[in-house]
């Protein structure tokens, strides 16, 4: 819990995370080496990639707080002040003993190991320059700030469970031609508009609280209060938070390779260029 929380306010800010760099590969890093930490200890599951040798007594709850403590310097080493000093919170929770200096060193190699087998995932490579394709159903630049594309290779980015990004790539969108397209726009104008008049209070709730804060911020948090009301063990926290956070890594992954296969615009820009009858069936709002 904590050290989920931990990492929730790294990304937030622009000088410890890369730019280029997806958040969800960090949680999943972080959360796949404490599970194995734990599970090369209490063998209560298999792991998800490496089983350290343990002896009997070793501590699991100190092997997930080195594991998590030496994920976050490798990827945040601007923030090892205060990883440090939460570290040597947990741990001084820990009696001293045998048991407590097993844990810290089988967590110390399941985070090695994980952090060196991921160093060649492709995730540091320079994304590939982003062109837009000012034709009809072509991908550019969005208002109101009109950003340039970002993670334009992370598609090509090694997963964690898929074999590859593209396993489950969607179909292709419509043509935005066709009467497919004109249907699901249409439904998407009248939805979504600021004065919508067919928009429930629900999807305007559910609208506003899915576009508040980053999902898998979102789904982080969900998962510690589910964590807590639960009372859960350590082994149920650490397989949770593990499922979830290696899911939603590959489902970034899988996304990145699916927009960037189509590179469709976006319904605000073909709702804004419906005046120039790409397809009849849609009336334009330019504003």
């Amino acid at each position: 819990m904590e050290w989920n929380r931990e990492l929730i306010t790294v990304p937030s800010d622009p000088k410890a995370q890369p730019p280029t760099i997806h958040p969800t590969r960090s949680f999943a890093l972080l959360q796949a080496a404490e599970y194995d930490a734990v599970v090369s200890v209490t063998r209560a599951g298999p792991a998800y990639l490496f089983s350290v040798s343990a002896p009997r007594g070793a501590r699991a709850d100190a092997a997930a707080d080195q594991a998590a403590h030496d994920v976050l310097v490798a990827l945040y080493p601007a923030k090892r002040a205060s990883v440090d000093r939460r570290l040597s919170s947990q741990l001084s929770a820990i009696p001293s003993g045998p048991g407590k200096q097993a844990g810290i060193r089988v967590g110390a190699e399941v985070a090695r190991r994980l952090i060196s087998l991921r160093s060649h995932d492709g995730s540091s490579t320079k994304p590939p320059p982003f062109s837009p394709r000012n034709v009809a159903g072509g991908y550019r630049p969005t208002p109101p700030d009109f950003p340039t594309p970002v993670f334009t290779n992370w598609g090509s980015v090694k997963p964690f469970v898929l074999a590859k990004g593209s396993q489950f790539r969607p179909a292709p969108p419509p043509a935005v031609s066709t009467a497919e397209y004109a249907t699901a726009l249409n439904e998407v104008k009248s939805l979504g508009s600021k004065t919508s008049t067919t928009r429930t209070p629900d999807q305007t709730a559910a609208g506003k609280f899915w576009a508040a804060a980053p999902v898998w911020n979102v789904w982080n948090q969900i998962a510690q209060g589910l964590v807590t009301s639960q009372h859960a063990s350590l082994e149920k926290a650490v397989k949770v938070f593990a499922q979830l956070n290696l899911s939603l890594a590959d489902t970034a992954i899988a996304m990145y390779d699916a927009k960037y296969t189509y590179r469709v615009w976006r319904p605000v820009t073909a709702l804004r260029l419906g005046g120039t009858h790409y397809n009849p069936r849609i009336v334009g709002d330019p504003t």
